[in-house]
């Protein structure tokens, strides 16, 4: 944004020399970017960040001038707001479709209005900051939008068709031909000002040609309003127009500066164009009410490092247009203006008063650290922190994808139409859905890579995704992961390699790494007709697993790989997981390991084995686990062959055959009674 020097030599007594002024601004927070000398003039190229509307305006810059040098904001007075006419639009009036969309709107006539060129000095001011020199009545809606950082559009008022003024959304399809003669095609996504017959301006973006001002204007409706932020930014992305007026109404305005603005430009109407005001018409929602904010004096020393009086911090604020009353000797009473909309919270105030005292003069000190037990402030961020330590170290890669998603990608991974959630209006047609879930984009990566040659893909993402319930947004943490590709092993010194392909088994080691890690043992993989295995806890589904379809690969151009993957609901972990365990001693004693070899029917779950030989020999069993798994001749069709190994071990002494032959023939009665085991 362009500030000229010398028009901020109107509000504020400045003595110092243009770029020291520069300097000190950055310093506050505005970053001067550039100083162009024009004439007799400087003209700041200024960076003004999106939360600081009230800086886009002359008058906002000077408030923050007079407050770095301790001056007085002058001519201040001048901009209150003028005594209206008695007499109402009797003859006109307004109809505004959603008052969500424009909460105030207000229209002035004025007739016999002589439009002419501008007087000099006016030409001068909009012409330092980068505007062109119209007529007087236009140049006024620009001087007043410069100065007052409130955006306003003057129309012909014998142009206007019909006696209301329709502020609404644009119908589908139609049309207006904007000031700088181009054609568009509105959307109901456009707020447009309309007369009986149509649009005749683009809400807070731009006017219309056939009701601009030109030299036979006699009448004039002076518009003056507030629209939704949101909106005009849309509607000016779509139309792809960027104006001075969208800039400042996408980043908010507030009533006070509306009507005050209204009032500067009537001013100037009568002053310059020898107008005659006839007439006001507003129509507003509810102005809400002034902010207050209670503080002490201490709760600045204690977030700058500094010893600061109430005094002086009053001193301080009161200089940036907030009301400062002390409640006690340290409590302060501060009202927000209502041009400080980005003010919400006391932290905002010590920021204020920390740049105009300026941060050259905080010294520089390390921060106390007070260390603290983390039984009490172990939170989500701790618990994803961890796994992503985890997942590192099994060879795993952090990826980050994208939020948005497009339909085509959910295929294959998503089946639940009725609960995702669209874009109203997509940048592309790659962005159309919040992705419900991790695995489509972190595919789309392994698969990437493989085409660039790489053996072997290990990637894992922890993000949210988002979805509805029972029609309202969700947005959950999940933890996907996606492998492809093989491990080659070189062993030395034959030169002699092995090959581990990616499978689903080492798929569900990794998930199975994940739950012992987090002190989960009841878990269990429920195979789904569709390939894919669910994860369950304690009948709760957490996740799942599954090998990707191969029409989904070949779409990405990978052949002859497989890639598999699993995706686990990182918040029902959370909540699932056992972060302190307790201790179990080792033995000191040998152990004592027995095979069992059985044949089984293969509806016969391995996982049911296992539990049932563990709660057979809980006192002195320590491990069980499958060391072999056959099927075919001469085993009958329909049956399987399992070798289960035990390994039993005592607290307090080493256990005897005599001991553990009793406990191995229980084991084998209660698999032949439960299973109808047979044994080999």
């Amino acid at each position: 944004m362009k500030i000229s020097y010398q028009w901020l030599k109107e509000f504020v007594d400045i003595r110092i020399n243009p770029s020291v002024l520069a300097e000190k601004l950055t310093m506050a927070g505005l970053e001067v970017k550039g100083i162009e000398k024009i004439k007799d003039d400087f003209v700041y190229e200024i960076e003004i960040t999106s939360n600081r509307a009230d800086w886009l305006s002359i008058i906002g810059v000077a408030r923050e001038v007079a407050a770095i040098l301790n001056k007085k904001l002058i001519k201040i007075e001048k901009y209150s707001l003028l005594t209206r006419p008695k007499k109402q639009l009797s003859k006109y009036s307004i109809s505004i479709e959603d008052k969500n969309d424009c909460p105030l709107y207000t229209a002035q006539i004025f007739e016999n209005v002589r439009v002419g060129p501008s007087p000099e000095w006016l030409r001068k001011r909009i012409e330092a900051v980068g505007c062109r020199s119209i007529n007087n009545v236009v140049d006024i809606t620009n001087y007043v939008m410069f100065e007052l950082g409130a955006p306003l559009h003057a129309f012909d008022r014998d142009k206007l068709k019909g006696d209301t003024i329709f502020i609404r959304r644009a119908r589908p399809q139609e049309t207006i031909i904007s000031i700088d003669g181009q054609k568009h095609i509105l959307s109901t996504q456009n707020l447009v000002i309309a007369d009986t017959q149509g649009p005749v301006a683009l809400a807070g973006i731009m006017g219309g040609r056939h009701t601009e001002v030109d030299n036979n204007t006699k009448i004039v409706m002076l518009e003056a309003a507030l629209f939704s932020p949101v909106l005009i930014r849309r509607g000016r992305q779509s139309l792809g127009i960027q104006t001075e007026s969208s800039y400042r109404f996408e980043r908010g305005l507030d009533y006070q500066t509306v009507l005050k603005a209204a009032e500067r430009a009537a001013e100037l109407m009568i002053k310059l164009c020898n107008a005659k005001r006839v007439g006001v018409h507003t129509l507003h929602l509810p102005f809400p009410k002034e902010l207050k904010l209670e503080v002490d004096s201490s709760y600045f020393c204690n977030n700058l490092g500094i010893s600061l009086s109430s005094s002086t911090i009053s001193q301080i604020l009161s200089r940036l247009g907030f009301k400062v009353s002390k409640l006690t000797r340290e409590r302060l009473q501060v009202s927000i203006p209502s041009f400080r909309r980005d003010i919400k919270a006391p932290i905002d105030l010590v920021e204020e008063v920390s740049r105009i005292y300026g941060y050259e003069k905080i010294p520089a000190s390390l921060p106390t650290v007070i260390l603290q037990s983390n039984k009490d402030t172990y939170t989500l961020y701790h618990f994803i922190r961890e796994l992503k330590s985890l997942l590192r170290g099994l060879g795993l890669n952090e990826a980050i994808t994208y939020s948005l998603v497009d339909q085509q990608t959910l295929e294959g991974f998503w089946g639940k139409e009725d609960v995702l959630i669209r874009v109203v209006n997509p940048l592309s047609k790659e962005q159309q859905i919040l992705r419900p879930t991790l695995l489509p984009s972190l595919v789309r990566s392994v698969c990437y890579n493989l085409r660039q040659k790489q053996k072997e893909v290990k990637l894992f993402e922890i993000a949210k995704v988002f979805y509805k319930d029972k029609d309202q947004p969700q947005e959950k943490y999940y933890l996907s992961f996606a492998i492809a590709g093989t491990k080659i092993v070189w062993l030395e010194p034959e030169l002699k390699h092995i090959e581990d392909h990616q499978g689903l088994l080492h798929t569900k080691g990794i998930v199975d790494t994940i739950l012992s890690y987090l002190g989960i043992t009841e878990r269990v993989f429920v195979a789904q007709l569709d390939g894919s295995w669910n994860i369950e806890i304690n009948g709760y589904l957490i996740g799942r697993m599954l090998e990707v379809n191969r029409n989904f690969l070949t779409k990405l151009d990978v052949k002859n790989q497989n890639v598999y993957c699993a995706e686990l609901n990182l918040e029902m972990l959370f909540k699932l997981h056992r972060r302190h365990r307790d201790y179990q001693a080792f033995s000191r004693f040998p152990a004592i390991t027995r095979d069992i070899s059985i044949v089984v029917k293969d509806s016969v779950s391995v996982e049911d084995i296992l539990e049932a030989i563990k709660k057979e020999a809980d006192e002195v069993i320590r491990n069980v686990q499958v060391i072999d798994y056959y099927k075919g001749e001469p085993i009958a069709l329909g049956y399987k062959n399992i070798t289960v190994s035990c390994l039993y071990s005592g607290c307090d002494h080493t256990l005897s055959e005599d001991e553990i032959t009793p406990i191995d023939a229980r084991i084998r009665e209660k698999l032949s009674k439960i299973f109808g085991a047979t044994f080999r």
